[in-house]
């Protein structure tokens, strides 16, 4: 609890409400993600807390690394942002069957929360574990040589 206040103290806004609810950091944390816990056993609502959430704190903390000299965070929030466009994307093409799925939002709000927590770097780790030697390996040469082919013919010095 005491790192995830840590974390969460560094964030102006998070330590601004937090001090006006007169809680901790954590405590405000944890209780948005119980809202949105409670909010995505909804079929209706569900969505929406998983998209507040989704896109909140990662927005906030992908701005925040623009500004920062470290390469690591730029490559933890790209990944996250990779991942959680693929994750939309798929229930935009599979939405009729997600229907069916009982407390799909749950399990998806709880996956996107593991993707961006700096403590689980799950995003990362998929990355790393599953999508590059799996999937990006075996296409790397031929999607980087097209994608150049691409660029030389569209953006030609004449």
């Amino acid at each position: 609890m005491e790192e995830l206040n840590t974390h969460f103290s560094k964030i102006r806004g998070v330590k601004t409400l937090a001090t006006k609810a007169n809680v901790s950091p954590a405590v405000l944390a944890l209780w948005v993600l119980g809202v949105g816990f409670v909010l995505s056993m909804n079929q209706y609502t569900g969505n929406f807390a998983v998209m507040v959430i989704g896109i909140s704190y990662p927005g906030i903390m992908s701005l925040a690394s623009i500004r920062s000299k470290s390469m690591d965070d730029d490559k933890q929030w790209l990944t996250y942002w990779v991942l959680f466009a693929a994750c939309n994307f798929l229930d935009y093409v599979f939405g009729s069957l997600v229907a069916y799925i009982p407390f799909y939002y749950t399990f998806k709000l709880g996956f996107v929360v593991y993707l961006f927590l700096p403590i689980t770097r799950g995003s990362f780790i998929i990355y790393e574990k599953i999508i590059y030697p799996k999937i990006l390996i075996k296409e790397e040469t031929a999607v980087f040589s097209g994608s150049r082919d691409f660029q030389s013919r569209c953006f030609k010095q004449d």
